[in-house]
């Protein structure tokens, strides 16, 4: 089972760079199951350090 994600509209870009996918029917970004969460983890904590104020 994939694992939702709650991606800010301005990181989008670099989740899906990371190997997260888009799941247009149900509108959510998920890592799929054979992924490695940590790299996931590890890239949107990178991007979140660089741009703070995306957090809501």
């Amino acid at each position: 089972m994939p694992i939702k994600l709650n991606v800010p509209f301005n990181q989008k870009d670099e989740t899906k760079k990371l190997g997260a996918i888009w799941i247009p029917d149900v509108k959510i970004w998920a890592i799929p199951d054979n992924h490695w969460v940590n790299q996931i983890h590890s890239g949107l904590n990178t991007a979140i350090k660089s741009d703070p104020s995306s957090i809501k």
